[in-house]
């Protein structure tokens, strides 16, 4: 139980007496007032468990007792409760901060530990007997000063708590602010580089701004390293490319693939590409990857971009080959040449590109153009193509060597084999039409040969051929000396035997024998064929004009069936 009706304490003015004076009231011994001082003062800036301690030690110098014992409402007992439950039961509040009378088995005295109206708990003093009245007090000044001292102690460790919180939200805070400065120097540095619509520039600005080797992967089977040192980096094979890209596309961000941190540039873009950063050590980490999502996406416009203006300006060159091959005027020609930076004055030919296998689909083509392309492109020179139906035409430059430029397109996948017919020369606007028809000439005289490669420069006899045969000499030309042999040959199919012998004839030197050998013939039958290609024909074989007449009607012959209709 508590009792609180003990007589001395109630009004007592001396506490407020000793604030004001700072001398000890009648019946205090100085030597206790000393103490306190001390303790007073032993107890400023120290933790709360220190004080505590010194304030537990000092109780039993000012008061006979046999325990001390503290409770803190916030803490519990210090250093425990007292043996006795009734000791235990100390008041939650005293209005007036007096100490209480505890009935128990023993003397027990509970002195609020309190600092103006704060209440922090009680001193429990625990004694043989009951204590003076200026023992007490003793006691009572001692909890006062506990009280200040632990209301200080907390809030300087409050006060050094909250310097630690704010010294850690201040070390955030730099962070995101060095963040922050980071990504708008980042954000300021690719939008410099982007505006002059250079991906190599935008890459390069990656691996300046993260430290790291960088690598533009545009899915041809090439890299394009922008900065740092690749060649630690294993390629991927095709397969394993399709499968990163197929994961890219299901990622809202990039992601990691072995060493290397990968992001995808334009997910909707049938040709995927992949900035690729290279981090064997596993050091890049949100930075690194905010620098290469956004250089993805800047990377994305160029190229959609640059896709764009490539496919216009390649229709733009198809355009201009189609319209010189047809004729164009030449001022028209050269004025929209030179919007396209075109040379029309560079001597050039008109190349023919024929797939030899006729089920060629049109991909094949459009590899054939890309490779073209390229090989123009190493060469320094414009590309100027189109595909008309199942063939490609070029205006390729005049110097440049077929022979070896296929031994190049063979090394291209996807492209060949071909049939390559290359035309006349062309020195001025005018002649493209006439180089177009000739390279045809040349591919239709060797249509049903093996040859890969045929130049109409080499036709020989042929070109001259082909060069009259617009005209209706030719025509004449075989008709004077052939066409005996062909119209019986329209009443009789033994004539196409008779102009096979005498082409074999002439091929092989006017050798009998030759002739025999070729044909698989015996030499008599051949003999007799002779003879009646010289009486249908009335020619005589054995005079060298004569002989050298029919040869040339017969590599005519040879042309007009490659380049036109029959006669006859």
């Amino acid at each position: 139980m508590l009792d609180t009706g003990t007589a001395g304490f109630s009004g007592d003015p001396r506490l407020v007496e000793l604030a004001r004076s700072g001398a000890a009231p009648p019946g205090m011994a100085c030597t206790d007032l000393h103490k306190l001082t001390l303790l007073s003062m032993l107890m400023t800036e120290r933790p709360e468990r220190d004080i505590v301690e010194l304030a537990l030690a000092t109780v039993p110098t000012l008061l006979a007792c046999d325990d001390v014992h503290l409770h803190l409402t916030e803490g519990g007992w210090i250093p425990g409760p007292p043996s006795d439950a009734a000791l235990a039961a100390v008041p939650a509040a005293d209005a007036e901060g007096l100490p209480v009378r505890l009935a128990g088995a023993t003397a027990g005295w509970a002195v609020p530990v309190r600092s103006l109206r704060l209440a922090l708990g009680h001193l429990v003093v625990v004694g043989p007997a009951e204590p003076d009245d200026d023992a007490l007090f003793a006691v009572q000044v001692l909890a006062q000063q506990l009280a200040v001292a632990l209301d200080n102690a907390r809030r300087h460790a409050r006060e050094l708590a909250l310097a630690d919180e704010l010294a850690v939200v201040n070390s955030s805070l730099a962070d995101k602010v060095d963040r922050v400065g980071r990504i708008l120097h980042m954000h300021e540095r690719l939008i410099t580089v982007a505006a002059d619509g250079d991906v190599a520039a935008i890459t390069a600005a990656v691996g300046e701004l993260t430290g790291h080797p960088v690598a533009l992967d545009v899915g041809d089977g090439t890299l394009d390293p922008a900065t740092g040192d690749w060649s630690g980096q294993v390629a991927r094979s095709p397969r394993a490319r399709e499968r990163l890209v197929e994961r890219l596309r299901r990622e809202p961000r990039s992601v990691r693939d072995g060493d290397q941190l990968v992001a995808l540039v334009g997910r909707r873009t049938p040709a995927a590409a992949l900035l690729q950063l290279a981090d064997p050590g596993r050091t890049a980490g949100d930075y690194e990857a905010l620098v290469l999502e956004y250089a993805a996406a800047i990377a994305a416009v160029e190229l959609a971009r640059s896709a764009k203006l490539s496919a216009a300006e390649r229709q733009l060159r198809a355009d201009l080959v189609d319209e010189l091959l047809l004729g164009m005027p030449e001022a028209v020609a050269r004025a929209r040449a030179e919007a396209l930076s075109v040379d029309l004055d560079a001597p050039r030919r008109v190349v023919l590109l024929r797939p030899a296998c006729p089920q060629a689909d049109p991909v094949s083509l459009e590899s054939l153009r890309s490779a073209i392309g390229r090989l123009l492109g190493r060469h320094a020179e414009s590309v100027l193509s189109v595909v008309r139906g199942r063939e490609l035409i070029c205006l390729a430059p005049a110097a440049l060597s077929w022979t070896d430029s296929l031994k190049e397109l063979r090394t291209e996948a996807g492209v060949g084999p071909w049939r390559v017919a290359v035309g006349s020369l062309c020195r001025s606007v005018p002649q493209f039409p006439t180089s177009l028809r000739h390279a045809r000439q040349a591919a239709a005289l060797t249509e049903h040969t093996d040859r890969e490669l045929v130049c109409f420069d080499d036709l020989g006899i042929h070109r001259l051929l082909a060069l009259n045969n617009d005209a209706g000499d030719l025509d004449d030309y075989i008709e004077e000396w052939l066409g005996a042999l062909i119209q019986y040959g329209s009443r009789n199919h033994a004539a196409a035997d008779l102009v096979g012998t005498l082409r074999s004839y002439f091929n092989s030197g006017a050798s009998i024998t030759g002739t025999a050998g070729v044909l698989h013939l015996h030499e008599s039958t051949v003999k007799y064929r002779l003879q009646r290609i010289v009486d249908i024909t009335g020619h005589d074989l054995s005079d060298p004009a004569t002989r050298f007449a029919m040869q040339v009607a017969v590599h005519a012959l040879e042309a007009r069936e490659a380049l036109g209709p029959r006669i006859g």
